[in-house]
C-alpha cells in the first residue's frame, strides 16, 4: 500500500506544476503583458486542420493497423524458438 505513495507524489507535483503555469500565463494573457498575435492562433488553428494534416493522420493510423495486424499474425508461425534462444537462462 505504501508503494502507491511515490508515483502519487510525482503525478500531484506535476499536476501543481501545470496549474501554476496555467495561473501564471493567464495572468500575462489578461494583463496583455504576453502579447498574443491573432497570426500565431491562425496559423495553430490552419496547419492542425489542414489536408496534410489529414493526410498525416490517416497514413500514421494506417501503418499502426497494419503493424498491429502482422505481429497479430505471427503466432503459431514459430517465432517463439527464435525468442527462447535469444535468452541466457540456468533452466532450459
Amino acid at each position: 500500500m505504501m508503494a502507491i505513495y511515490g508515483p502519487l507524489a510525482l503525478i500531484l507535483d506535476v499536476i501543481f506544476f501545470v496549474l501554476l503555469a496555467h495561473i501564471i500565463m493567464s495572468w500575462l494573457i489578461n494583463f496583455q503583458v504576453l502579447n498574443l498575435r491573432q497570426q500565431l492562433v491562425a496559423q495553430i488553428w490552419d496547419g492542425a486542420f489542414s489536408t496534410d494534416a489529414l493526410k498525416g493522420g490517416v497514413i500514421g493510423v494506417l501503418i499502426v493497423g497494419f503493424q498491429r495486424a502482422a505481429f497479430s499474425n505471427e503466432a503459431g508461425v514459430g517465432s517463439a524458438a527464435i525468442a527462447h534462444s535469444a535468452v541466457k537462462t540456468d533452466k532450459p
